[in-house]
């Protein structure tokens, strides 16, 4: 009979009720016992694999209840529960269960962070956003200042470069639509050629400048 601590770490998407669709981050210990397990790599990696789908399945549950991020530590004993059960329908047994750490990896992190200044800024006043404009643009100013004379030729070439780029992009853009809007124009004036000769009623065929039999321009 082997009996070892499995450390475990994953990842899971989660649909939180204020912040939609984030990715939660999931480290903690497992202790096991199995009768035909003795803790190798093999074990260990062969228990995380069974751990893993039922932690994500606990996140599913707790999401559909519409509980916060920043609740899901407090649901220890819901992981706890359906590691146990994973577990147990392999024949092993847990003995003990530790949440070490459950919170949304960095890139959901920097996500709620940006969002929670968006709301915050949304919630303030015109007079609270004017100073926080006047706060910004001092600090500015202050990093600007502080900078030494070849810095600031860097930071003005590297705005430069930028800005031709942007320029040169715009460019390319307004070619690109003039074209499709000079071959819609071609278009519009084949289709815009009368069947019929307005002089002489002579077919056309849609096409050409002139009538083929009595010479009227057809444009």
């Amino acid at each position: 009979m082997g009996a070892f601590t499995v450390k475990f770490g994953m990842e899971s998407n989660y649909s939180d009720p204020e912040y939609k669709y984030i990715v939660i981050k999931v480290i903690g210990e497992t202790g096991v016992v199995s009768d035909s397990l003795k803790g190798s790599d093999e074990d260990q990696t062969y228990i995380r694999n069974i751990m893993n789908p039922a932690i994500s399945n606990a996140l599913s549950v707790l999401s559909g209840e519409k509980i916060s991020y920043r609740d899901l530590a407090s649901h220890k004993e819901r992981f706890s529960s359906a590691v146990t059960e994973a577990l147990n329908a392999r024949s092993i047994t847990v003995t003990s269960f530790k949440l070490i750490n459950i919170v949304p990896n960095d890139s959901s992190r920097k996500i709620i962070e940006q969002m929670d200044k968006m709301n915050a800024i949304s919630r303030m006043t015109p007079e609270e956003l004017a100073r926080l404009q006047q706060e910004k643009l001092q600090e500015a100013q202050r990093v600007w200042d502080a900078l030494s004379p070849e810095e600031k030729a860097r930071v003005e070439a590297e705005n430069k470069r930028r800005l031709e780029e942007d320029a040169e992009r715009m460019k390319q853009t307004v070619e690109a639509a003039q074209k499709i809007v000079a071959a819609s124009a071609g278009e519009a004036a084949v289709r815009a050629i009368p069947k019929f000769c307005p002089n002489c009623g002579t077919p056309t065929g849609g096409c050409g400048k002139f009538c083929s039999n009595c010479g009227t321009k057809l444009e």
